[in-house]
């Protein structure tokens, strides 16, 4: 009825008062209000109860707890039971690196390399192999292949061997110094840049006076190629 009165304009509203009387035009219109706010009342109170049934119905079940862990779950006969239920629980495994497991012990370097040495061994005969089949072969593809398989396997051979040389330089110095401290002598820390001079030290004298003057020309060729990189060139004339 308020929201009629709403459309109507005021002149209109303004007659009916003065036919009806104001007494008359305000119980009317006020019965009409307290009816729209009853029921207005009527259905918050409705909307408040189905709520309240909903959270009853969300609330989680108390599971029932078992008063012995070897003893199977009670459960109600009314629900139906899921085709994949535990009755027993079972442990579940857990997966274990040995790798990263204290429990394999520490990694031994030098025990591992004397326990898989046949492995070299095996990557030696596998080269040698390689390389009688690059002879025999005629095909140019399957001759790049097999270079490329070979110059692969002769690099890891020859990381391997500078590791072992690396290694051996690290046990001698070991060694020694563990006498000057004996001898009471205060320990020195072998560095990096030491390490590096020392290998480049025994590299040299293992090799012949042929292949270090060879190594010192390619050495040569390749400082001069950096310094001629890193000069000024000159402006070309418009």
């Amino acid at each position: 009825m308020i929201k009629e009165l709403s459309k109507i304009p005021f002149s209109q509203i303004a007659k009916i008062q003065q036919k009806m009387g104001m007494k008359e035009f305000n119980k009317t219109f006020s019965k009409t209000s307290n009816k729209s706010n009853i029921i207005k009342d009527e259905a918050i109170k409705k909307a408040k109860e189905s709520l309240k049934l909903l959270k009853k119905k969300r609330e989680p079940v108390a599971i029932k707890k078992r008063e012995n862990k070897n003893r199977p779950m009670e459960i109600s006969s009314k629900k139906p039971v899921s085709r994949y239920r535990e009755v027993v629980e079972v442990k579940k495994k857990k997966s274990r690196d040995p790798r990263f497991d204290n429990l394999s012990g520490k990694y031994n370097e030098d025990l591992f390399k004397k326990s898989y040495k046949f492995l070299s061994e095996m990557e030696e005969n596998e080269m040698n192999m390689i390389q009688e089949k690059i002879k025999k072969t005629k095909n140019s593809l399957e001759k790049e292949k097999l270079n490329r398989v070979y110059q692969s396997l002769k690099s890891k051979k020859q990381t391997e061997k500078e590791k072992e040389r690396r290694q051996a330089i690290k046990r001698e110095w070991r060694k020694k110094e563990m006498q000057r401290v004996k001898e009471g002598k205060k320990p020195f820390y072998l560095k990096k840049a030491d390490l590096k001079r020392m290998e480049l030290i025994d590299k040299y004298k293992n090799t012949k006076s042929k292949s270090i003057d060879k190594i010192l020309e390619k050495r040569r060729k390749r400082n001069a190629s950096k310094e001629h990189k890193l000069m000024p060139r000159r402006r070309e004339e418009q």
